[in-house]
């Protein structure tokens, strides 16, 4: 929010010129859950990985 006051006198006369702002802090959102692989996804890919493997020790 801000605010500006003109307080001047005479014509051409000085004058005086306040501001002020002010700013409120964006509330933090909390930890972002990270995603990441069940036990049984991880033994499914290790096995297909260790397929991959073995099959391509074999043609060799």
């Amino acid at each position: 929010c801000a605010e500006a006051h003109d307080d001047l006198t005479g014509a051409g006369g000085a004058g005086q010129v306040i501001m002020s702002f002010s700013a409120v802090p964006v509330g933090g959102t909390g930890a972002a859950p990270i995603p990441t692989m069940s036990e049984w996804g991880l033994i499914a890919l290790s096995s297909l990985l260790a397929l991959f493997a073995f099959a391509r020790v074999r043609r060799r």
